[in-house]
């Protein structure tokens, strides 16, 4: 594999922070070492169209979340670049509402130049999820999005998906034909050192939550977890580390601030923005335990926050959903609570403070699971996905 090959990646790119944007930048820098990359990304704030040249790869600031006319130009641009294929990524609404239903007639347009396609889903959703109350308009929905995610599956030359169970829903609820759906797994942040403490104090315990602040996680009931767990361990302490995510709108921050004070809990919860990822490794490497919070059981996905943290030797507590499901077994490499189940929480809080057998299992099962996933290997199974495709087109 040598420079010679030429990728076109439609994505979301920093220093617009999702998700995506910082898989993709981490993805693209180690593929960029063996390939020409030009991403079509999002403008940022009231940035103007721009080409740069990041790290050697050439970024086209050109598209705008809920702007078909900016997807038409990067379409245009996009056909002009002299690439072999285009790799499309896809998260549901990432393009912004009605924007989101010409992705498919992009992929046929770029297959109609013979140029080969693939998309990479960062969310698969249930066939038949229960997004809103209304009957009519869940169904309605459930309609669009099925339809949505064929005409995806139908105008891609192979799809990558990060996990089994999306491969699974993919092949069984959208009728994906087989051997079109490839896993590449999402990477991880390799640990420079194992920290992993092995003498846990419950009175003296650090809690770390990471991931976006959203209304959907219900982090306030971490927070009120916790609260039934300092009654008796007073000086225990819990990091949120997260911020807004960009889709959002309102104050989620402000929200649990206020449950915060109401609670007491001033100087033993603390609301952490997004840091540097050298400070993010502090306070990884200082806490006891992680919890990874969610109630959305529909998204299929894989955790960026628990690729984040798998390398460095903490134990997880994390929601019975399928974004966990999907990449850990309960009991094995993590402790799942039902999402919404303080209660349950507290108890996995407890159960894992006091027990060092089990928290030295679960850590020892998880590095073993995520071991080999780190973001060079991952490029190299896309490099390896792209060359096969070229070799069959």
């Amino acid at each position: 594999m040598n420079k010679n090959l030429r990728i076109c990646a439609i994505t979301t790119w920093p220093p617009y922070r999702d998700g995506i944007a910082l898989y993709s930048a981490r993805l693209y820098e180690k593929i960029a070492e063996l390939a020409h990359i030009e991403v079509m990304a999002n403008k940022t704030g009231f940035s103007v169209s721009n080409i740069s040249n990041e790290n050697g790869i050439v970024v086209h600031r050109i598209w705008s979340r809920n702007a078909i006319f900016s997807l038409l130009r990067t379409l245009k641009q996009t056909l002009k670049c002299k690439v072999h294929l285009v790799h499309v990524h896809y998260g549901w609404l990432l393009y912004g509402y009605f924007s989101t239903f010409f992705i498919p007639f992009f992929l046929l347009a770029v297959r109609l130049t013979k140029k080969p396609t693939i998309l990479t889903f960062h969310t698969v959703i249930q066939r038949n999820a229960k997004i809103y109350n209304n009957t009519v308009l869940n169904g309605a929905a459930n309609f669009v999005i099925f339809a949505l995610t064929k005409l995806l599956t139908i105008f891609s030359c192979k799809i990558i998906v990060h996990n089994e169970l999306m491969k699974k829903v993919l092949e069984g609820n959208y009728k994906c034909e087989s051997g079109k759906v490839i896993i590449i797994p999402h990477g991880i942040v390799k640990a420079d050192k194992d920290y992993y403490s092995k003498n846990v104090s419950s009175n003296n315990l650090t809690l770390l939550s990471l991931g976006f602040l959203r209304e959907e996680k219900k982090l306030e009931q971490v927070i009120q977890g916790f609260y039934e767990f300092s009654k008796e361990n007073a000086n225990a302490k819990l990091l949120l580390v997260g911020e807004r995510h960009p889709h959002d709108t309102g104050n989620y921050a402000e929200k649990l601030m206020k449950l915060i004070s109401e609670l007491k809990l001033e100087g033993k919860v603390h609301l952490v923005n997004f840091v540097s990822d050298e400070m993010l490794d502090r306070l990884i490497y200082d806490c006891d335990l992680i919890i990874l919070a969610s109630t959305k059981n529909y998204f299929i996905e894989s955790s960026g926050a628990l690729a984040r943290v798998a390398d460095f030797g903490k134990p997880i507590i994390c929601s019975k959903v399928s974004k966990f499901q999907g990449e850990l077994r309960d009991g094995y490499d993590c402790f799942m609570f039902p999402p919404g189940n303080v209660d349950a929480l507290v108890k996995a809080i407890k159960i894992l403070a006091n027990n060092r057998e089990l928290r030295e299992k679960l850590v020892s099962n998880l590095k073993g699971n995520f071991g080999e996933r780190d973001w060079a290997y991952v490029a190299r199974l896309h490099l390896k996905c792209y060359r096969s495709l070229l070799r069959t087109s």
